[in-house]
């Protein structure tokens, strides 16, 4: 985990100060990851870098935060790849105003001492594999006409294609993302056309009508 450089100053709550549940030196760590997360919010040393600073153990840095966790005075995030490794780890600040209902840690805490890696859905992020977008696949004449048997609809299926290859398959600037999407549009653009033609033509034959009967009489 990155080296992190303590700001000019560190904080310890009166909370903090005042808890006798907090040894010494957790109430120093404490003050330590306020400085840390001045910049951010949060704080991402790891808990070599506290036993580097402090002169001790992993194993105690991590008992630290565990006991600074429990009294609900700091939250432990850590991030895991798909592997459930840990690829980083979160130190964020509670107040005793904001401080969330939690549930008992299933575990002792010296049982995952290493690196406060302990099953706890509220402290712990595995992030998924994200999963690769599909790539645009052209349809096959046979493909459009299954597609229009369906949905019991008509159109030229090789104009379509062909009217489409020659745009390389674009809607404007952007790539086709689902080709039957654009076979719904083709066919409420021709649906639409077809009415608007009729309705000029009931227009024009309604006009021829009335001129007519007025030359009529």
């Amino acid at each position: 985990m990155t080296k992190e450089k303590p700001s000019y100053y560190a904080v310890i709550t009166a909370d903090v100060r005042y808890n006798h549940n907090l040894k010494p030196n957790e109430k120093l760590l404490f003050a330590e990851i306020t400085a840390l997360t001045q910049k951010n919010g949060y704080c991402h040393a790891s808990n070599r870098y506290f036993a580097e600073l402090y002169n001790v153990s992993n194993e105690t840095v991590s008992r630290w935060i565990s006991n600074l966790k429990k009294e609900n005075f700091i939250d432990v995030i850590i991030e895991r790849n798909d592997k459930k490794e840990v690829i980083k780890r979160y130190i964020t600040l509670l107040t005793k105003k904001s401080i969330p209902s939690r549930q008992k840690n299933q575990y002792p805490i010296d049982k995952k001492v290493k690196e406060n890696t302990t099953s706890n859905n509220n402290t712990s992020i595995i992030k998924e594999k994200s999963k690769p977008k599909k790539k645009f696949q052209k349809p096959t004449h046979a493909q459009v006409a299954e597609y229009l048997k369906e949905k019991q609809q008509q159109l030229d299926i090789d104009y379509f294609i062909d009217y489409y290859e020659s745009k390389d398959w674009m809607i404007g600037k952007n790539r086709m993302k689902n080709w039957k999407s654009a076979i719904n549009n083709w066919l409420r653009n021709e649906k639409n056309y077809a009415t608007n033609k009729q309705r000029k033509l009931t227009q024009a034959e309604r006009t021829e009508i009335a001129v007519n009967e007025l030359l009529n009489g």
